[in-house]
């Protein structure tokens, strides 16, 4: 009993795949007739456009569906892409009717079988040939092209506002051959983008228009279709690089004017922001160099190396005029502007190891044993609190 129901299930599903093959070939046979009958130069020229009448227009509809998340180079201002570029247009010679073919539909043929639109991306860069596809075609005359474009488009590179700068690009596709009144590019819809996780840059927007290309006074009009794509840099990178170190390194040589002017870590310190400043503006030279503006972050280390300098032998001199003071005295305006500034004004810098008020027992070191090495000792104090008020000046000065 067992055997014969297998050997039924076994005839069963020797007559489906027969009764499927032979449709399979049935179907085959009507599409070959469908596209001998199309591409029969007799009644059809691939090299004439669709048109009923004379002064008929073609409208193609053309749609960008993006393969690839964009890929910027700031440094040669160049966006790439990879996108199908759907071209749709109706060509009523194509036709047919399904009831006449055992109800087929759609067939496809190669685009070197049929009318094609020409359609060239306007860029200066030196571009690949598309990547051909299969026109698919409907009994209504309904054709529709999806060549693969790698798409190069011109970025405007500014990155003033490095690592949170961001880029506007633009690409553009015209008909070179056909005139508007001839062949007229319509924008089919706004583009979509996949998923861009792994991307150094974020893609904000991305917009399509359709415009006129215009030659000798309007005589010559073609359609132009173009692309407007914004781009965000992420910043989680460059935040912990360059950033952040920018920050300290500022901080850090604003630090040399909290110690007490003749301590021996203040040039140890101001070296150590100097060398700091060099490398991180020389990492920053390499990622911005192809930027159309200085950036912000450029001009906060180009002006921080300086002012380091500045820095170093300002504090070379404040640490000699605590250490090994002059032996002439200061005028008498100097030192009452000297006393002022070290001790009335309020200022989170430390007292250092003596002051003008303390008393002659309580001074630790031989060399301010006198007034004149006390003196001298007060105004490197004072230098050092208005150096470091206007040093901090500068730095926000160069910030905003």
């Amino acid at each position: 009993m067992r055997i014969l129901q297998l050997r039924k299930c076994s005839l069963a599903l020797c007559l489906f795949l027969l009764c499927l093959t032979q449709a399979l070939d049935n179907r085959a046979e009507q599409m070959k007739r469908i596209k001998d009958n199309i591409t029969n130069t007799a009644k059809y020229r691939r090299t004439a456009r669709p048109q009923t009448t004379a002064n008929e227009t073609t409208v193609v509809s053309f749609e960008l569906k993006a393969t690839s998340v964009p890929s910027l180079t700031p440094r040669r201002r160049h966006l790439f892409l990879n996108a199908f570029i759907c071209l749709s247009w109706k060509d009523k010679r194509v036709g047919w009717d399904p009831k006449n073919y055992g109800g087929v539909d759609s067939v496809f043929l190669n685009s070197t079988e049929i009318w094609t639109p020409s359609i060239i991306e306007l860029s200066p860069l030196e571009l690949g040939r598309p990547r051909d596809a299969m026109v698919s075609l409907t009994s209504a005359g309904e054709a529709t092209w999806c060549p693969l474009y790698s798409i190069s488009a011109i970025c405007e590179a500014d990155m003033s506002d490095f690592p949170f700068d961001r880029h506007k690009c633009s690409a553009a596709f015209t008909n070179a051959i056909a005139q508007e009144k001839v062949v007229n590019l319509t924008l089919a819809g706004q583009p979509t983008l996949p998923e861009q996780e792994h991307s150094e840059f974020a893609v904000l927007s991305i917009e399509g228009e359709r415009s006129l290309l215009s030659f000798n006074m309007g005589e010559f009009e073609y359609p132009e279709i173009s692309f407007h794509v914004l781009l965000e840099r992420r910043t989680s990178l460059h935040l912990f690089t360059v950033l952040l170190p920018t920050v300290a390194v500022v901080l850090l040589s604003l630090l040399v004017f909290w110690l007490p002017p003749e301590s021996e870590r203040k040039l140890t310190l101001i070296g150590a922001a100097l060398l700091t400043s060099l490398l991180l503006l020389y990492r920053a030279d390499d990622i911005v160099s192809g930027s159309s503006s200085v950036p912000r972050i450029v001009k906060v280390l180009g002006g921080g190396v300086l002012m380091n300098a500045l820095i170093a032998a300002s504090t070379v001199l404040s640490t000699n005029m605590a250490r090994s003071a002059p032996s002439c005295a200061l005028p008498v305006f100097l030192v009452k502007l000297s006393e002022f500034v070290a001790h009335r004004l309020p200022c989170p810098c430390p007292a250092g190891r003596s002051g003008i008020g303390d008393d002659e027992g309580s001074v630790q070191n031989k060399s301010y044993n006198n007034a004149v090495a006390r003196e001298w000792y007060t105004a490197a104090r004072a230098l050092d609190r208005v150096l470091g008020v206007i040093f901090t000046a500068a730095y926000v000065v160069l910030c905003l």
